[in-house]
């Protein structure tokens, strides 16, 4: 099993990335490596389509590689036979999230079903590709729902485009099957106790007394153990959490979790039956208030630092300090580019008006090396960002 690997309601593996995960695409370095984006449909009708249109981009990958790369067409097999066992894979193309991306290279395979909607691409070079999956990682990126009852808990990840359900791995169904695992340990506890008398054994087992106190403290022990296995899932991660739910259920589990990131302000009511569009909608009016904070409150940190040097719009500045690991904050323009060549040993910069074959996307460049040195990037309309480039960056204090 790969690391961080979930379990969809349908079997079928659903991968989600990580900073970790991004980085190891990022650094890889063999030939060829080929990468491929595809937007995919959510709905079951969709599977026959999105399987054709996997099947395509696979034929474009063996004409490249052979016209290209000079790949004899059993070679060329031989590198996207893990991809091509996916097609055989039915359950898999009927539960996509919108976009699917997909890595391979000698000895190496990897795929993301990423709710973002992807262009088709097929990219084959000495490293991979992951410009397309940056926006996952952006100031304004990617959020997660946790819908809570006592009957049902639901996972979902979220981006602005849409909202994917996922599974919270091995965990009771409900607070009942929570609490016959948790009674089946208090049990083996019992038994190694000297108590009093037979009645006051009887009473301590069976939590005699309160019952709205023993509600609330079933409750409590559900929800520590669906945080257990949520810190395994969002391990690492600074992402917003929303609590969907009725207001006693939301508290209870604001005091049980150990996650920093949940919204103060969640969705009330029970949603356990609510369709998916609705909850997304409902999510993100709530979470796109909080990007849009943090992207003013940062713009005025960046204005405040110019005079002591701790930020800048001088790309040529930014990316070094991105590649020393220095960026705490970047802001560059939605599907912007800057280009030019940047020597990785010598962190020289040259940067060119337009692009020529060969050219690094410099803004790219940058964000990956913010994003896996675990800085924030906001991807914002050119009139948003602050100083006059194009292009902002706050240091991270005292290293300059």
């Amino acid at each position: 099993m790969f690391d961080g690997l979930i379990l969809t309601e349908s079997g079928a593996a659903m991968r989600l990335i990580t900073r970790d995960e991004l980085k190891g695409l990022i650094d890889a370095r063999m030939e060829p490596c080929i990468s491929i984006y595809a937007p995919m449909g959510v709905h079951p009708s969709f599977a026959r389509g999105n399987a054709i249109r996997f099947k395509n981009l696979l034929s474009r990958v063996v004409e490249e590689l052979g016209l290209e790369w000079n790949k004899r067409s059993t070679d060329a097999k031989e590198l996207i036979e893990p991809l091509q066992r996916l097609l055989k894979e039915d359950a898999f193309w009927q539960n996509q999230s919108g976009g699917l991306c997909a890595f391979a290279g000698p000895g190496f395979f990897r795929y993301y079903r990423i709710p973002l909607e992807f262009e088709e691409m097929v990219h084959i070079d000495d490293h991979f590709y992951t410009g397309p999956l940056l926006p996952l990682f952006t100031g304004d990126g990617r959020f997660y729902l946790l819908s809570l009852s006592q009957q049902q808990v639901r996972l979902f990840e979220g981006t602005h485009y849409r909202l994917k359900e996922m599974v919270l791995g091995d965990l009771p169904d409900n607070r009942e099957d929570a609490l016959r695992f948790h009674n089946k340990e208090k049990h083996l506890i019992f038994h190694t106790r000297s108590a009093g008398n037979a009645q006051e054994r009887d009473a301590m087992f069976h939590g005699h007394g309160s019952s709205s106190e023993d509600s609330k403290k079933n409750i409590a022990l559900f929800f520590e153990k669906v945080d257990r296995h949520l810190m395994e899932i969002l391990e690492g991660e600074s992402s917003p959490l929303i609590l969907a739910g009725v207001d006693f259920m939301r508290d209870c589990y604001k005091e049980v979790s150990h996650y920093a990131h949940i919204l103060n302000e969640g969705i009330a009511g029970n949603h356990q039956r609510e369709r998916i569009e609705g909850l997304h909608r409902q999510a993100w009016d709530l979470v796109k208030n909080v990007f849009k904070e943090s992207i003013h409150h940062d713009a005025a940190r960046f204005r405040n630092l110019r005079a002591i040097k701790e930020s800048s719009d001088d790309i040529k500045e930014i990316i070094v300090r991105a590649f020393e690991g220095k960026v705490s904050v970047l802001f560059v323009p939605e599907k912007g580019h800057i280009w030019g060549e940047f020597d990785r040993a010598s962190f020289h910069v040259n940067v060119f008006p337009v692009k020529i074959n060969g050219d690094d996307d410099l803004l790219e460049l940058t964000s990956e090396q913010t994003i896996i040195h675990r800085g924030s990037v906001y991807a914002v309309k050119p009139d948003e960002i602050p100083g006059e480039s194009g292009v902002a960056a706050i240091f991270r204090q005292g290293i300059v």
